[in-house]
């Protein structure tokens, strides 16, 4: 198949661009001819070339093309069977190939524009099982929503340090969103740091908090071997505060290094975090029930333990070629019969 994938393609890592990425690589290396549509984001953050994304590793097998214009100037845009967007000027060439519009996220973006994402006509690949509901909620017939879950490379993430003995470090991924529960987080180390002084408090992300407290050593866009052996397999526990999740990619990477996982019930965890089995769950925007979680973690060690090793053993289910071929078998059948998903 031809496969196009707009994306709004950034300087800095955006962990969406990042799994548009690896949804287009995931097919390539099933034989598919996959090019990137990079396109601005917000207006004011164009690039126009592949040296100005660094921050990810791009396959061989991946085509590319800069479009300065968006997707709406379809003269740029090349031939497809499957177009992984859309817009009305899809709508009206046919060349371009049959819409998909990808759901990774729910009140991360205005109302009106996620509202309009799940009402397109075509049918929507959603990374989490939470995002179908979302779209039975709002009236979204079940044959246009298709579950194409976020995975990992488990040669990257992967478990280089024992999970048993782990001195107590508790990390967490800050990330400015309102809705990634930021300043949640820093209240509950806090809160921790308190009860137990001992424990090492870590965080990394794109941008730094506002402020950093004296006990929170801060990482900034971090190496990806300093995050994986520094941090993810040094952590016994990691923290999740956010309100939405679309899947909580982060998580699921320091589960697989053997980090025990305490989050909140955000939507995305749900597709691998099982309460008291694979994580310790607690409600939304509830400090001490997510403090309160925490100390237990760092306190039992038999509970940690057993959770960490059931959270790995369940963060080994999600593969990219497990996920390509879901999205492969999806395609196919679209073009097959656009009538059976909504087209």
């Amino acid at each position: 198949m031809k496969l196009s994938f707009p994306v709004p393609s950034t300087r800095h890592p955006v962990g969406g661009v990042a799994v548009t990425y690896e949804f287009a690589t995931a097919l390539a290396h099933r034989g598919h001819e996959v090019t990137l549509l990079h396109h601005e984001l917000f207006g004011d953050d164009a690039v126009a070339s592949l040296d100005e994304l660094a921050w990810f590793a791009f396959d061989d097998a991946l085509n590319h093309q800069f479009v300065d214009g968006g997707v709406a100037d379809v003269s740029a845009l090349p031939d497809a069977d499957v177009f992984v967007g859309h817009a009305p000027a899809v709508d009206e060439n046919p060349r371009l190939g049959l819409p998909v519009k990808m759901i990774q996220g729910w009140h991360m973006y205005p109302e009106e524009h996620e509202v309009a994402a799940y009402r397109t006509r075509a049918p929507k690949a959603c990374v989490a099982r939470w995002l179908l509901r979302i779209g039975t909620e709002l009236g979204v017939a079940e044959h246009e929503l298709v579950h194409t879950p976020i995975a990992l490379h488990h040669d990257r993430f992967q478990l280089s340090k024992p999970i048993e003995d782990r001195p107590p470090h508790l990390l967490f991924c800050w990330n400015r969103h309102p809705m990634k529960g930021g300043d949640t987080a820093i209240e509950v180390l806090g809160r921790v740091h308190e009860e137990r002084p001992d424990v090492r408090l870590s965080a990394f992300g794109t941008w730094a908090p506002p402020e950093i407290p004296s006990w929170l050593t801060y990482h900034r866009e971090p190496e990806p071997n300093v995050l994986v052996d520094e941090l993810y397999n040094t952590a016994s526990v990691f923290l999740c505060s956010s309100v939405v999740e679309g899947f909580g990619l982060t998580n699921l990477e320091a589960m697989s290094c053997g980090a025990a996982l305490v989050t909140t019930d955000c939507g995305g965890p749900e597709d691998y975090a099982d309460q008291g089995i694979t994580a310790l769950v607690t409600p939304t925007k509830d400090a001490d029930a997510l403090v309160d979680a925490t100390l237990r973690a760092l306190a039992d060690e038999t509970m940690r333990t057993g959770i960490a090793r059931a959270g790995r053993d369940r963060a080994l289910e999600f593969t990219w070629d497990r996920s390509g071929a879901l999205m492969e078998t999806f395609f196919a059948d679209y073009l097959a019969d656009p009538g059976s998903f909504g087209r």
